[in-house]
């Protein structure tokens, strides 16, 4: 399944993806005596993803290059979006790690220092082990002769679930983000409408709305993809009577992904109806006798999707 496809995939991308949102992040909770090594005035997002397929419904990455003791590095957060945690996500860092240093090695560059961090959301606690030493057996006790040839390195984690609790060090429009991604998915109804409408007060309250109209749209259309029982009629009627002006934010989002829904139905029915035609066009070509060169010209199918149409019409 396409990550995209996820809403705690897009929602995070939207937010953690923005240099703004990560540069206060890395500000308020990257370790001090990192802080001092790290530029967040470089920061810069990378396109690239790094992400096993199969691993794509419970990660997200995202890769930012930022200058690190004054030299090219990055910083690359893994996020944990399932409701589980995965005790061997050390070695997908490590796996994710090795991925860009050997796209770094295709341009006989050095390799750059990279910073992996790991955010998680859920309820629980997080349990997996943080280095790679804790999980290899006895790796405290082995002599240091033997210790510098097993590779062992630890991850910064962001528990967000605790920042909620503790209280969260960033800025009111980044606060608005995580709140969300924290709450969406156990919180009551009130309790997300409320973060909706405390995202509506400080946008009534600031003069410069951009960003903060930014988060809230992205914090509604999350809210309206993974809760059943919240709907925009409801948001709507509860931001109203604060701001109209909100109201109209709340409305306007609904309709955007109601259109983004019509766009991708209507995809997805062009799509179909086209492998409709392919699959018609491989069956008269079957019939003629053409070979399985000429029907992959002509259909665009593959070898084995064409035999799958000629055994289902020798089964007909």
């Amino acid at each position: 399944m396409d990550t995209l496809n996820q809403p705690h995939d897009k929602y995070f991308r939207a937010t953690f993806g923005e240099v703004g949102f990560a540069s206060n992040l890395l500000t308020s909770y990257l370790p001090k005596d990192l802080l001092n090594l790290v530029d967040i005035s470089t920061l810069e997002p990378q396109k690239e993803s790094y992400l096993d397929k199969k691993l794509q419904e419970q990660f997200t990455d995202l890769l930012f290059r930022v200058n690190i003791n004054n030299k090219e590095g990055y910083i690359y957060f893994l996020f944990e979006h399932k409701s589980y945690q995965d005790r061997m996500v050390i070695f997908q860092l490590l796996k994710y790690m090795i991925a860009i240093w050997e796209s770094k090695l295709k341009g006989n560059e050095s390799l750059p220092v990279i910073i992996p961090m790991v955010i998680y959301h859920d309820n629980g606690e997080w349990k997996p082990k943080q280095t790679l030493g804790e999980m290899i057996l006895d790796y405290d006790l082995l002599p240091e002769n033997l210790k510098i040839y097993i590779p062992n390195f630890e991850y910064i984690l962001y528990d967000l679930s605790k920042w909620t609790k503790e209280g969260i060090k960033l800025e009111a429009e980044y606060k608005i983000a995580v709140k969300a991604l924290t709450k969406a998915r156990y919180a009551s109804k009130d309790e997300i409408l409320s973060i909706i409408v405390e995202a509506v007060e400080l946008l009534m309250e600031i003069e410069q709305k951009d960003t903060v109209t930014y988060y809230i749209s992205e914090c509604i259309k999350y809210v309206l993809s993974i809760r059943d029982d919240i709907s925009e009629v409801e948001i709507k009627n509860v931001v109203e009577k604060i701001s109209i002006e909100g109201g109209e934010l709340v409305m306007s989002v609904a309709e955007r992904l109601i259109e983004q829904g019509l766009e991708q139905g209507l995809k997805q029915g062009l799509e179909l109806g086209a492998r409709k035609e392919k699959i018609k066009a491989a069956k008269t070509g079957i019939i003629k006798g053409y070979s399985m060169e000429i029907i992959m010209d002509m259909t665009g199918l593959t070898e084995e999707e064409i035999e799958e149409v000629r055994q289902e019409m020798l089964r007909s």
